[in-house]
């Protein structure tokens, strides 16, 4: 048995691919898993929005432009093999998406080691998960295509991430304003309200509850400027 430490993108693959193996129609194909393409793009944009965010990698991959957009061709398919010994899984047969050929990864049972994402690289990997689980594989190929970095890198050059650095720990900020505003006492009026919403579930205090769940998603959303 592999008794390798896993390193942050070995953490970070089967994160993805466990939570993505239960949910994401779009992603999924009959029986669970994600397409190997899917998985490569995912884990680019990770890395695309850990840069924005933080000013470091999620993952130590090296992306090319390649034929069908980012994909870490050094040594990716030897950590897919590799990780194996955690409970990955690939499907025998190759599954066709609009004829072309793609490998299935998934993980259906429980790992053989614990995950254990530093918490600003789950919040990166939960928005991921969050913003593009339930697209399709062709729109989720046209947003990393249209991105100004990828389009500008040469074929089969690698794509230079580091002009996305940011200066700030931008999340940090955020969480750190949410912080003092959740710890101050919850008003009388809140209290009445979330009381009233208990007693009464209409369509009112539902979409008023929906609108919140979306406010907060998006204040934790990094997405590229157009």
């Amino acid at each position: 048995m592999n008794t390798q430490p896993l390193d942050q993108t070995d953490q970070l693959i089967l994160y993805l691919v466990r939570s993505l193996t239960k949910g994401a129609p779009h992603l999924l194909v009959e029986g669970g898993g994600v397409l190997t393409t899917m998985l490569a793009k995912l884990l680019f944009l990770a890395d695309v929005w850990a840069m924005q965010a933080y000013g470091i990698r999620a993952t130590d991959l090296c992306y090319i432009r390649y034929k069908y957009g980012p994909y870490p061709l050094i040594e990716f398919d030897q950590r897919l093999e590799r990780l194996k010994s955690c409970g990955l899984q690939v499907v025998p047969k190759f599954t066709v998406v609009d004829g072309k050929k793609y490998r299935i990864y998934r993980l259906p049972g429980p790992l053989s080691r614990s995950v254990e994402l530093p918490d600003k690289m789950m919040l990166i990997a939960d928005e991921v998960i969050t913003t593009f689980a339930n697209e399709k594989l062709e729109d989720v190929l046209s947003h990393v295509y249209s991105l100004p970095f990828v389009k500008s890198a040469a074929f089969e050059a690698l794509i230079n991430l580091e002009p996305l650095r940011t200066r700030e720990d931008l999340l940090d900020k955020a969480l750190t304003k949410f912080r003092a505003e959740i710890s101050k006492p919850v008003s009388a009026e809140h209290l009445s309200a979330m009381k009233e919403a208990k007693r009464d579930l209409t369509n009112e205090n539902i979409e008023l509850a929906e609108t919140m769940k979306e406010k907060q998603s998006q204040a934790f959303r990094f997405k590229q400027s157009s």
